[in-house]
């Protein structure tokens, strides 16, 4: 039996802010070291309650330029993700950054999965979701 290793990195967002993430993967086979050659590829990015869930609660913009992958929630989606905050399937976690405690919204679990021109496809990473609330509105 094969242990399939995918990183878990969870995406930390404050509310209503333009949410830009940029992602690199590195070639390691070559040296010195570069970015993998994304020439064709695709990303996609979809948010569920639970892995198992059939329903995708959000897409994310993805984009690939330069070799560099772009994710992103655009100003105008925010609405749906207020819905997201305020439904059912979500749970508040608290964590402690710089000595205090922080509250976030966990919204659902997402990866990052590439397509790449040859038809391979490949999960980079996933975690979960989770939303600061802001103060200014």
């Amino acid at each position: 039996m094969s242990i399939i290793n995918v990183p878990n990195h969870d995406l930390k967002f404050y509310r209503g802010d333009t949410a830009i993430r940029t992602v690199k993967i590195w070639d390691e086979s070559v040296k010195p070291r570069q970015l993998q050659d994304l020439t064709g590829a695709t990303a996609l990015m979809q948010l569920r309650a639970t892995p198992s869930a059939s329903s995708v609660l959000y897409t994310f913009t993805t984009t690939i330029a330069d070799n560099i992958i772009t994710l992103s929630i655009p100003q105008a989606d925010w609405g749906a993700m207020d819905t997201l905050m305020a439904s059912g399937t979500t749970s508040l976690v608290t964590e402690v950054e710089n000595d205090k405690e922080v509250t976030y919204y966990k919204i659902g679990v997402f990866d990052l999965q590439l397509t790449y021109s040859s038809g391979v496809v490949d999960t980079q990473f996933a975690g979960s979701v989770l939303i600061r609330k802001d103060v200014s509105r």
